[in-house]
């Protein structure tokens, strides 16, 4: 590296190794790195040069078990979540409407609340008149209401 080229890393590679005592083993990351010129070098921590272990195999067990509960609370967190706001859509439209909004989907017969719930909100509104209003989403997506009542989507 004494050129200052640059180096970007080509791969990471969990090595296996055996504890000094023989009684067990560790894992240490192994980088590959490889510089604009096309070499390569192996880099591995400085624990690796001093034998000491990076990551022991109890050790990379119990992350793993801890990641894995993570990811299942996290999973929970969100179906309890999807399922919340599924239920809080049908008990503000009614079953037909509230599944619909919960989905992201619209149809005619819709009022504007519905239609904000389920898409968000337009980038603009134009009033055409005190009882009709033009809603677009994108310059494909407008939807037409007249009286508070969807009735036409133009896409």
């Amino acid at each position: 590296m004494k050129d200052k080229s640059t180096w970007h890393c080509k791969s990471v590679t969990l090595l296996k190794r055996q504890t000094p005592d023989g009684l067990g083993s560790y894992s240490q990351p192994g980088l590959l790195l490889e510089n604009t010129k096309g070499e390569t070098m192996q880099v591995l921590p400085p624990s690796a040069k001093n034998e000491k272990p990076f990551l022991t195999d109890v050790e990379y067990e119990r992350l793993t078990h801890a990641n894995r509960n993570m990811k299942n609370a996290m999973m929970e967190a969100e179906q309890e979540r999807q399922a919340n706001h599924k239920a809080a859509c049908i008990k503000a439209f009614g079953l037909s409407k509230g599944e619909l909004v919960f989905k992201g989907e619209i149809e005619k017969g819709m009022t504007p609340e519905m239609c904000y719930a389920s898409w968000g909100q337009p980038w603009k509104i134009l009033k055409i008149s005190t009882s009709k209003e033009l809603w677009m989403y994108t310059w494909n997506y407008k939807l037409h209401f007249e009286k508070g009542i969807l009735v036409k989507i133009e896409h």
